[in-house]
């Protein structure tokens, strides 16, 4: 690696410090997530990790410390509230980690499966699962679409999320053979979110489905989650 590309990653991973970890709770706090030090500083060793990892593979375009904080961080935990005690949650095609990871750091008591087809991807997920020691999340290099057919995926999440995977008309196609009886789905969505959801309302009449809008704090960027369940 080029000592100027050396010096500019070092450069970034070091603005990942105790002064961002407090903004980083005081954002959270304005989106009503409490976060402790020992979080914070979880987060901060993943950031860190994900610029690094980032130099040699396509991770994220999103790589400012603040942008990082907030639309990965905080815009991951936004779901927080819909996931009671010992919920088992998928995330499917989590790419770097994102909502699954950071779920997971603020809610250990949540039993988390990241699905990732890409090889590359998948070790850098298990990098982070080593590297901040964290237990009842696994990462498997799978497709989504070969996962629902295996018993131990097959119907058996409380909730499925999915936060870049695919259109939301995609992701209903393949996410309720993950769900038990009761269990919900999750998509992640930007401002335009209604012309998706009117498009899957009249195919899948089976399932309620509930929107919560919000606005990232600090950015005020407009972010939706969309929730169904079978009825």
């Amino acid at each position: 690696m080029p000592k100027c590309l050396r010096k500019k990653i070092m450069d970034q991973m070091n603005q990942f410090n105790k002064e961002w970890q407090n903004f980083l709770i005081k954002s959270a706090l304005k989106a009503e997530i409490v976060l402790n030090e020992k979080q914070a500083e979880n987060f901060s060793d993943y950031a860190k990790e994900l610029i690094r990892w980032n130099k040699k593979m396509n991770l994220t375009t999103i790589t400012t410390p603040v942008d990082i904080a907030i639309k990965h961080f905080i815009d991951s935990l936004m779901i927080l509230r819909l996931c009671p005690h010992d919920t088992s949650l998928l995330d499917i095609g989590s790419g770097a980690g994102f909502p699954g990871i950071p779920i997971k750091i603020v809610r250990n008591d949540i039993k988390v499966s990241l699905i990732e087809s890409s090889g590359k991807k998948t070790s850098f997920l298990r990098n982070i699962i080593r590297m901040l020691k964290l237990s009842g999340i696994k990462a498997f290099d799978i497709r989504a679409e070969a996962a629902k057919d295996i018993t131990d995926f097959s119907y058996n999440f409380d909730a499925v999320v999915c936060r870049s995977f695919a259109s939301f008309l995609n992701f209903l196609k393949i996410a309720p053979y993950f769900i038990k009886k009761q269990g919900i789905i999750i998509a992640f969505k930007g401002k335009n979110f209604k012309a998706e959801l009117k498009e899957a309302i009249p195919l899948y009449p089976d399932f309620n489905f509930n929107t919560y809008e919000y606005k990232l704090p600090v950015l005020n960027h407009k972010r939706a989650v969309i929730v169904g369940r079978k009825k």
